[in-house]
């Protein structure tokens, strides 16, 4: 069967087999890119055997190297041809889910290394069916494709994305969230922001942790089918020759009909309202007529709820279920959802039902906090606890758990409150200094501020060499060489094996000192020294 060539597209060899998985095509792909030679074989869009002109990618050196058989068992089986999986059952004692357990490996790490290429030419056989000795039965591509993407170079990302004033919009549901396990409340935060009107380059600077690592997002979640950038030029595939199989396209998640229960054939007596305050899925307050109105309604409900209350999930939700109904709702109860404008009374009672859900999934998306708040649940007393703590530092505490809370899902601006707050609070804690001036650091204009909690902290505890690595870092983005310098060197005077100082130092070439150590120059106007 002849094959059909072509050239790799604008998103390189990751859109090839992006879109080849998303058809569903079963066949032999044959890449050739960044100099290896490799083909791939699929079956319904997943790839399940590879073979490759690089040594580190063949099957038979990985089995060896492992330790897995020996070189002889290997040259024999090889010699006999046929299937290599049973050979080796049978010849060297290796069981088939060895095979295919390093075969997987072998697929996700050629997946890898190819992804990044954006040049190389392809040929395309499409088969009906595949019936070929040693491939795998099945092989999961959401998970090779998340770690792939998020691999990928800057220019890799936005060769896949497009153009950054393309919006963005959620195609797939959020049962492919438990396939990324790796997500934090941050990366949820960002992902609540895709609506289908915001740009690329927008959810960038919404991004809490930088640009680049909301380009590896959004390139993992376009790879997996979670979202899909709008306006891009895409890949055209051959299409099957005739005789083949049509491409077995992914279908889409489908939202679950509920039938309706078949009539009684004796009339039941009406069951007892549920007395719990909420239950699960609430309706979003954005999807309302009247959002405000509805979370006011919802906010009103959730007063004594408890934290799985407030996702509206069961106590004994697994892990995946817990984000579904955290994602959900933060996309929904977002207070921007509500119009940049809000203001007052009204603003305060959706950041107030935000800060809940999010304080809920902060809780329960940690093993150990989880399990200490099932204990308190069973004890009775989260109510009382939730009542407020009287005491200075606890107070202090409660602010700075809020504080993180925020921070976690990219609530920055709400998060230094907290964080501002327990320092007054409890002046003397090196802890909230730290988390004070991390928050104030992500702000040019703050560095003045950051600068004064960091050297209060360095008061406060100067053996904690994290202090001076922050203010040298603050030094550094202010363009002088010679005060960053010397502060890593402080900090390197008590921990020799601070990764980050000695970094930054090696970059710097163990230099500095000059004018700028005086304190004056640039230095001097930016902070207001004389």
């Amino acid at each position: 069967m002849a094959a059909r060539q072509g050239s790799l597209g604008p998103g390189g060899a990751a859109e090839l087999l992006v879109e080849l998985w998303k058809q569903g095509r079963t066949g032999l792909l044959e890449l050739d890119a960044g100099g290896v030679q490799r083909r791939f074989v699929l079956r319904d869009g997943e790839l399940v055997y590879v073979t490759s002109s690089e040594r580190r990618e063949k099957l038979a050196i990985a089995l060896v190297s492992r330790g897995l058989v020996s070189k002889d068992v290997m040259v024999e089986c090889n010699r006999a041809g046929g299937d290599l999986r049973a050979a080796l059952a049978e010849k060297g004692g290796l069981p088939a889910s060895d095979h295919d357990s390093v075969l997987r490996q072998l697929i996700s790490e050629a997946v890898s290394r190819v992804f990044p290429e954006q040049e190389g030419e392809f040929s395309l056989v499409d088969r009906e069916s595949l019936d070929l000795p040693g491939i795998l039965a099945n092989n999961p591509m959401v998970p090779c494709f998340w770690r792939a993407a998020r691999a990928l170079e800057p220019d890799a990302c936005r060769s896949l994305l497009g153009q950054d004033s393309a919006a963005v919009n959620r195609v797939g549901g959020d049962d492919l969230l438990t396939e990324l396990a790796d997500m934090s409340p941050a990366d949820g935060f960002l992902l609540s922001r895709v609506d289908g009107l915001t740009s690329v380059a927008e959810l960038l600077m919404q991004c809490p942790t930088g640009g680049d690592h909301a380009l590896s997002l959004l390139a993992g979640w376009t790879c997996v089918g979670l979202v899909e950038p709008t306006g891009r030029a895409k890949l055209t595939l051959p299409k099957p020759a005739p005789g083949t199989a049509r491409p077995k396209a992914r279908p889409k998640p489908k939202p679950a009909i509920k039938k309706p229960a078949p009539a009684p054939l004796v009339e039941a007596e009406p069951e007892p309202e549920p007395v719990e305050a909420v239950t699960d899925g609430h309706p979003l307050p954005s999807e309302s007529e009247d959002p405000l109105a509805a979370a006011r309604e919802l906010q009103d409900q959730l007063v004594e709820a408890d934290h799985y209350q407030v996702l509206g999930i069961e106590s004994d939700a697994d892990d995946g279920t817990v984000r579904r109904a955290y994602y959900r709702l933060a996309r929904g109860c977002h207070p921007d959802r509500f119009g940049k404008d809000l203001a007052g009374d009204d603003r305060h009672v959706v950041e107030l039902l935000f800060a809940q859900v999010s304080d809920a999934f902060a809780v329960l998306s940690d093993p150990k906090q989880r399990e200490e708040y099932d204990q308190r649940l069973e004890e009775g007393n989260v109510v009382e606890e939730e009542e407020g703590p009287q005491d200075p530092r606890e107070i202090a505490r409660d602010s700075y758990q809020k504080g993180r809370t925020l921070l976690n899902v990219g609530e920055r601006e709400r998060a230094l409150v907290f964080f501002e707050h327990c320092v007054e609070m409890e002046q003397d804690n090196w802890e909230y200094r730290m988390s004070l001036a991390r928050c104030l650091m992500a702000d040019t204009r703050s560095r003045r501020k950051a600068e004064s909690h960091l050297r209060e902290a360095i008061r406060i505890d100067e053996t904690k060499a994290e202090s001076y690595y922050l203010l040298g870092l603050v030094y550094k983005s202010a363009g002088v060489k010679g005060k960053a310098v010397a502060e890593f060197r402080k900090g390197l005077s008590w921990d020799a094996t601070h990764d980050g100082i000695r970094k930054e130092l090696a970059e710097a070439g163990g230099g500095g000192g000059g004018a700028d150590e005086s304190g004056g120059g640039f230095l001097g106007s930016l902070f207001g020294r004389k």
